[in-house]
């Protein structure tokens, strides 16, 4: 058998080599994780898988959220999603084949995608855990149930459309879809089935049990894919198969004796039979998968946990019905091969001649001609069902399930069920010494044939917890609350069972170590403590409720005969059996041994016969004689009994077989004690009698009266106690009245003499305080003389220092008005001297101020001789293309302007070249309307040219005159000019450009004259001229501006003398110096 262990891993493959599923009876592979589980400390463990519908994929979850996904086509295995809590159950089908429903612990429900491995939904509503998930066939519509709710989910939307609510008494089992059909049908506890429409949700019809069919508390519920069966089952071994056609039962199944309970059953599809699914896997309470076939009630083959400690608890099956996947009790994924498990009976049929012969010997054989082959299954449970069936009919009404069953006259002693064999378990045993520590359970189950009635377990539960048990734990206290639990419950099943066990009072102490072992099984537990008791207890209730003098008679006999000299130790310090050998039966040993010692010693115990125990106690005394001996006093000797003690267990047990092999027959212990009987089959427990019913009875009466009678007293005692203490409360309030009063009266007399007191000291302080006056008016006096001489004095002192003060002040005033006059010098001085360096300074910012202008009227000639040399040049350009009759005619002109730019040129004078400028000025403006005039007479009429540029000179002749003429206003003509000249610049080069074919030739000269009435600066001659009157006209004001800052130095000389006078004269007005008068 191949096995994977998931631990670390997150992808891989899931077996390395191809499984023979044909050799390990089905079984392909088995997946476990052998790691620690991060939150609970225990396990890594698988709870829930589901195969994706169409394909041979599987999705699991674990107790710790993480989901894998099992591909057995492509053999690979991956983690698609950790949800982070534990899943309780997974739900495919869905319309995305890639997405799948899970349901968590924290009640939650979550959509999650196989390929994307992302969460798409995540959805709330129930208040418990989903246990189940149904999805309809078109896979957009879920329902989801719950203990105490089933809620409709829409699919496509992820948003919920209806919710069942029930009582919480009632409670819903399954809800779930019906294949084929628009129904849903809801299940509860109380066994009514109901059917819906999935739409409406109308109800449609009720499934109802015949009168024939005994109840049972269904448990889990299966639907054929065709829609038309419904089978049920639950804790009994009966199957009822329903017709969902018919509404009634159709067939009741009985599975072997065996089984007890059913816990899931689940139908196994087959591509040929149409839905009409007729193999059904029964998942039984021993963990054994049985698959039977319902028409003929046959078992085709059964699947079963590849370890012999563990079991299934469910299954899953593809949608094809190729693989099984099983969960196990402890976690593991276990695969099996379903064309390998049923190989026999896909054979070809045999041949028609057959031999009449026993086949029961070798091999099991239906009608069929199909056959299983035990030899193949060594030790296992399936050469149990190899034996030949009692028979093989069928009953009316019921269908008796048969074929299988075992014949209880064919079984040894040696023979145990899981197909154990006792004396092989012995020879282990004895050779070992004990069983191995994971199988022992199992065997201790095994040993006992435990027949694990739920049932009548349960109806002992459900009375709860007796009366005798009620304050277990005051009496019996343990400091594991969840273990004293168990054991109440434990015992008080025990007490209902039989009326003996609510009357030992050393119960507990025999019970609690088989609670402490089986915790977490309470139904083991009590089953064990129950055929503990009625085999190896036996005769220990006889003499009720004295310890059981025959076993212990029998017990000190043995004793007797094999150490004579430690018996007549024990008389001679007056020790019984009821000292030595009953503490040991009553607690069972676990006062003196430890917890691996006693399991070992109990391996022996259960597997032998009843009376090993009471060979164990004189073994034990034995084994401890030297040491018993030695103790001289009767008590230690009895607390030798209930403390352990270091001696050697393997010796113990070993001089235990020897006594039970060399003790004579006469006083051997097992002629009194019956051979082991496990607990019957059934549906209730046997009778345990064994006891003086009619002490117990009436111990049970006078403990019945007692209590009636203590309860009497209770009543009585309470009544007397409340009388009590309002008789007490009565007295305490009347010596409270009296002690008042007399604290009254106290306080009286203690006031009375406070007030005397105060009275007394009040006359006294009066006589003080008048003494007090007398004594201040006397020293008021005293004080009264001597301020008036104080103030004499001071008055005196006041006058001395007021004479020293005006002499300070009259020197000081001398001394101020010395320094007033030294200081008034000074600053005359110095002020004269700051006038002096002002006046030199302006004279140096006058001479600089003058040479500035004079540079910049020298920077603003150059900067308009080279203005007029581009704008020549650029007229020059333009004129370029004039004709030839144009340049004969401009030609006189060029004379006439070049013979008064020489005149302009020869003036050295700044006021001979300002005014040239202002002449050149003109006489540029005249040739230029000359010019213009003549180019627009000429494109006209050639003969009018002169005419036209002496009517524009005169123009600008009186132009200029009124530009002298209104300097305030020079700018604004300035740049009326420059317009002017930019517009007729614009207008001539358009002329130029339609008459450029014609005029071949320019006049150099008078496009100059243009360019310079084009420029903004041609008329800054004239600027220039004003600034250079100013600048003229200020050179002419210095020597007179010098002449004024002179007498403005005198003036404010005088002003500061007469400024210091009145000073003076105001300071001796205000403060004129002291005069002195003398008497």
């Amino acid at each position: 058998m191949l096995e994977l262990d998931l631990t670390g891993k997150t992808s891989g493959r899931i077996w390395f080599r191809k499984p023979n599923p044909y050799a390990n009876n089905g079984v392909m592979c088995s997946i476990s994780h052998s790691g620690i589980g991060v939150k609970s400390g225990k396990r890594h463990r698988i709870l829930k898988s589901s195969f994706v519908a169409g394909h041979e994929r599987l999705i699991v979850g674990d107790h710790l959220g993480i989901v894998y996904l099992f591909d057995l086509v492509e053999n690979r295995f991956s983690i698609i999603q950790n949800t982070g809590q534990a899943c309780t159950c997974i739900a495919t089908g869905l319309q995305n084949q890639s997405e799948y429903l899970i349901a968590l612990a924290d009640t939650s429900l979550k959509c999650c995608s196989t390929e994307t491995k992302e969460l798409i939904s995540w959805m709330r509503g129930h208040d418990t855990a989903v246990h189940t998930i149904s999805i309809n066939g078109d896979g957009n519509v879920a329902i989801t149930t719950s203990q105490d709710t089933a809620q409709l989910w829409d699919i496509e939307t992820f948003e919920r459309k209806r919710k069942l609510n029930v009582m919480t008494s009632v409670g819903i089992r399954k809800v779930f879809f019906i294949p084929q059909t628009n129904l849903i049908m809801t299940c509860f506890k109380d066994n009514t089935i109901f059917a819906w429409d999935a739409e409406t949700l109308e109800w449609k019809y009720q499934l109802k049990c015949n009168s024939q069919a005994d109840p049972i508390d269904y448990r889990s519920y299966a639907v054929t894919r065709n829609g038309k069966t419904l089978v049920a089952a639950g804790k009994s071994n009966l199957l009822h198969v329903y017709s969902l056609e018919t509404l009634r039962i159709i067939r009741i199944v009985q599975m072997p004796p065996h089984v007890t309970s059913v816990k899931d059953i689940l139908f196994l599809p087959d591509k040929f039979d149409n839905g009409a699914n007729k193999i059904l896997g029964v998942i039984s309470q021993d963990g054994i998968v049985q698959f039977i076939d319902l028409e003929t009630c046959r078992l085709v083959f059964e699947i079963v946990s590849p370890r012999d400690d563990d079991r299934i608890t469910s299954i899953s099956i593809s949608s094809v019905g190729e693989h099984i996947a099983a969960i196990t009790l402890g976690g593991s994924l276990v695969f099996y091969d379903v064309p390998s498990l049923c190989a026999d009976l896909n054979k070809p049929p045999g041949p028609l001649v057959k031999v009449v012969g026993d086949i029961w010997k070798h091999k099991v054989s239906v009608d069929t001609g199909t056959s299983f082959d035990v030899s193949k299954f060594p030790d296992s449970t399936l050469q149990q069902t190899a034996r030949r069936p009692l028979n093989n009919t069928v009953t009316t009404g019921r269908i008796r399930y048969n074929k299988y069953v075992e014949d209880e006259t064919v079984r040894t002693e040696d023979d145990l069920p899981n197909g154990l064999s006792k004396s092989r378990l012995l020879k282990v045993l004895k050779g070992h010494g004990e069983y191995p520590e994971q199988y022992r359970m199992f065997i201790w189950r095994s040993m006992l044939q435990l027949p694990e009635n739920t049932s009548a377990f349960s109806a002992l539960v459900k009375k709860g917890t007796h009366l005798s048990y009620a304050a277990l734990q005051e009496q019996y206290p343990i400091k594991s609350g969840r273990l004293q639990r168990i054991l109440q419950k434990i015992l008080s099943a025990l007490a209902h069972w039989s009326v003996i066990f609510a009357e030992l009072d050393s119960l507990p102490s025999t019970v609690f170590p088989f609670v402490k072992l089986f915790q977490n099984n309470h139904l083991i537990c009590f089953e064990m403590v129950a055929t503990f008791l009625i085999n190896w207890c036996q005769h220990w209730f006889e003499f009720f409720p004295n310890p059981p003098l025959g076993i212990l008679s029998a017990v000190e006999n043995v004793l007797a005969h094999h150490d004579k000299k430690l018996l007549h130790h024990f008389i001679k310090f007056k020790v019984t059996t009821q000292h030595y050998a009953w503490p040991l039966l009553q607690t069972l040993f676990t006062e003196v041994f430890t917890r691996a010692e006693w399991l070992r010693f109990f391996d022996h115990i259960l597997s032998n016969d009843p009376s090993f125990i009471l060979y164990g106690v004189v073994a034990y005394c034995t084994s401890c004689r030297a040491a018993l001996l030695r103790t001289d006093n009767g008590d230690d000797i009895k607390f030798f009994f209930h403390n352990r003690n270091s001696l050697d267990l393997n010796a113990v047990i070993r001089e235990t077989y020897h006594l039970m092999e060399s003790t004579p027959k006469d006083i051997e212990i097992q002629s009194l004690i019956e051979p082991f009987k496990p607990l019957p089959n059934g549906t209730a427990y046997p009778v345990f009698n064994k006891y003086p019913k009619f002490i117990v009875d009436y111990q049970a009466r006078e403990r019945e009266r007692i209590k009636k009678d203590e309860i009497e007293y209770l009543r009585e005692r309470k009544v007397a106690e409340e009388l009590a203490q309002e008789i007490s409360n009565r007295k305490l309030e009347d010596e409270a009245w009296y002690q008042k009063q007399e604290m009254l009266s106290e306080a009286e007399e203690k006031r009375r003499k406070i007030l005397m007191d105060e009275d007394q000291k009040l006359g006294s302080q009066r006589m003080r305080l008048a003494a007090m006056k007398r004594e201040l008016r006397v020293r008021e006096l005293q004080l009264l003389d001597a301020a008036r001489l104080r103030f004499v004095q001071h008055q005196q002192m006041k006058k001395e220092t007021d004479i020293q003060r005006l002499e300070d002040e009259i020197q000081r005033t001398a001394r101020l008005r010395e320094q007033e006059t030294a200081a008034a010098i000074e600053d005359v001085e110095i002020e004269g001297l700051e006038l002096e360096g002002q006046r030199i300074k302006l004279e140096q910012q006058m001479a600089q101020h003058e040479a500035d202008l004079t540079h910049k009227n020298q920077d603003k000639v150059q900067e308009y001789r080279h203005q007029q040399n581009s704008e020549a040049h650029t007229f020059s350009r333009l004129q370029q293309k004039q004709t030839d009759a144009e340049l004969k005619s401009v030609r006189k002109w060029e004379e006439r302007i070049a013979k008064k730019e020489l005149q302009r040129d020869a003036t050295k004078h700044q006021a001979e070249v300002i005014q040239q400028h202002i002449l050149d000025t003109k006489q540029r403006e005249r040739d230029l309307e000359r010019v213009l005039a003549g180019n627009a007479e000429h494109r006209k009429q050639h003969g009018f040219i002169n005419e036209k540029l002496r009517e524009l000179l005169d123009a600008k002749d009186s132009e200029l005159h009124k530009a002298r003429e209104e300097l305030v206003t020079l700018e604004k003509e300035l740049l009326d000019a420059k317009e002017e000249r930019i517009q007729a610049i614009g207008r001539e080069k358009r002329n130029v450009s339609q008459y450029e074919r014609i005029i071949n030739d320019t006049n150099k000269e008078g496009d100059c004259e243009q360019t310079m009435m084009s420029f903004p600066n041609s008329r800054c001659l004239n600027s220039l001229s004003t600034e250079t009157e100013e600048s003229s006209s200020s050179l002419f004001t210095t020597d007179r501006g010098r002449m004024t800052f002179e007498e403005r130095e005198k003036q404010l000389m005088n002003e500061v003398r007469e400024l210091r006078q009145r000073l003076v004269s105001q300071h001796v007005r205000r403060d004129p110096p002291p005069t002195f008068k003398y008497k």
